[in-house]
């Protein structure tokens, strides 16, 4: 009985092809698994997820909150999350724990109007991201004591936005390793508490940070704290424009300083002044005033050009004047030079012009009134005192500059401004968004691991069964 051979499906050769072939294939799915791998890991490196959400007028405080923490949440080191929209109903505080190294760029506008919690807040921030009030962002306390409160490790930003608070701190971050940088913006309040209150501060560009009844402007607490003012104006009226408790180098360059009081920095025999410092001197630069107005008597009356009443920084020129109707201070002192507009809760100001007789002012009342915040985020800008203002040699009421009782001076022996020390001071501290060192590792490990798998790959393909 003959037998039937049956033939190999597959001859040697035709199964090296076909494992070949299986290799290659595999080879080639193993690249796009580690390629695939390197961004989902680090989907960053290839699209930033930088976040806008919208909040809405009338929309509740757990919807806006729900949506900008999930953006938050999904957010990774390096990235934005940015606030736009208005409410102005809210009656609940918002509540962001920021992760490190994510920043939220708050352009949105939104009060606080009525309604009272537990703690008394319209924003709280935890955790140790950045939160920036910027480009037109605005955030209004009408009613509670804080506007901005973080007791994280937060860095608390305004970058020509605006914070409001009536009768309450605007900003208060006072957490181990936060600060506040103000780059631009205005920071204002109408209370018996700080306008700001930190553990060190950073204010540029042209800021405007003021406290219009008898709060302090700045108030910085804690060891080895920092204040560097560069370019802007600090106002108060019965607290102080800059009040620090402890070490650390207080530094103003091209600045205007202002608060009621009889002298401007010297703490001595209890007097009030415009800074109060425990721990030396500020460091006076780059044509920097600090101005006292020692008596803000009842029903003030001025005449526009005198001096009377004003005490300044030697060198420097202030005088009573009028702006568009409002009394204030012309002030000038190099290339440092503008105009302080000086409201009082409790007083009306009156600044008679040159050209008229004086005229008898009316107290405003007993109840004060909160000031308008301000409806531009750019601080008003500096007006070049008239020639013809500047007070005469002979003026009856005299001149604040040529008065060196109360000013630091060769009489003040060890306590001078020292306003002419060449060093130039930072307007910023590095923030915990600068993350290029973090970044470029990521980069590196990503393009290693993809080299390395490519690597493989190319090595099995060329190999032969």
């Amino acid at each position: 009985m003959q037998k039937t051979i049956r033939k190999p499906l597959l001859t040697a050769n035709k199964l090296g092809s076909t494992l070949l072939r299986v290799n290659r294939l595999s080879s080639l799915l193993l690249t796009f698994v580690l390629i695939s791998s390197f961004f989902m890991v680090f989907p960053q490196i290839a699209y930033a997820a930088n976040t806008t959400v919208t909040i809405t007028q009338g929309e509740s405080e757990n919807s806006m909150q729900t949506k900008i923490q999930n953006a938050i949440n999904n957010s990774s080191p390096g990235d934005t999350v940015t606030v736009t929209g208005k409410n102005d109903t809210a009656i609940q505080p918002l509540e962001l724990n920021i992760k490190s190294d994510v920043t939220v760029i708050w352009k949105a506008e939104y009060t606080k109007s009525s309604g009272i919690d537990a703690n008394d807040r319209v924003i709280t921030l935890t955790g140790s991201g950045t939160f920036d009030v910027s480009d037109g962002g605005f955030i209004n306390n009408t009613s509670v004591t804080y506007a901005i409160i973080s007791s994280g490790t937060n860095i608390v930003k305004v970058t020509n936005g605006r914070v409001y608070s009536r009768g309450g701190y605007a900003i208060y971050a006072t957490g181990v390793g936060s600060f506040v940088v103000i780059k631009g913006g205005v920071v204002t309040s109408d209370g018996d508490l700080p306008t700001i209150f930190t553990r060190s501060i950073y204010i540029s560009n042209g800021s405007w940070i003021e406290n219009t009844n008898t709060g302090d402007a700045i108030n910085v607490v804690g060891k080895f704290s920092e204040v560097v003012i560069t370019g802007s104006i600090i106002g108060a009226r019965h607290g102080y424009a800059l009040y620090k408790d402890d070490d650390g180098p207080t530094t103003f360059s091209s600045c205007f300083v202002f608060a009621y009081g009889d002298d401007l920095y010297l703490v001595t025999n209890g007097e009030k002044n415009v800074v109060a410092l425990f721990n030396g001197v500020p460091l006076l630069v780059n044509d920097s005033i600090i101005c006292a107005w020692s008596t803000p008597a009842l029903a003030p009356n001025y005449n526009e050009g005198s001096s009377k009443d004003l005490i300044a920084t030697t060198g420097a020129t202030v005088y009573w004047g009028l702006k568009d109707g409002q009394a204030g201070i012309y002030y000038a002192n190099g290339a440092n030079m503008g105009f302080f507009p000086v409201t009082d809760p409790w007083n009306t100001i009156v600044v008679n012009p040159a050209s008229a007789p004086p005229t008898s002012s009316t107290p405003s009342g007993s109840t004060p009134s909160g000031p308008t915040p301000p409806t531009s985020s750019t601080p008003p800008t500096s007006t070049t005192p008239p020639v013809t203002d500047l007070p005469k040699s002979g003026d009856t009421d005299g001149n604040a500059s040529s008065d060196d009782s109360k000013v630091p001076g060769s009489d003040n022996a060890g306590k001078t401004a020292d306003k002419d020390r060449s060093s130039t001071p930072k307007d910023d501290r590095p923030t915990s968004d600068d993350s290029s060192n973090t970044w470029q590792l990521v980069v590196f490990g990503g393009l290693a691991i993809a080299a390395i798998g490519s690597g493989i790959a190319f090595f099995i393909i060329r190999r032969r069964p």
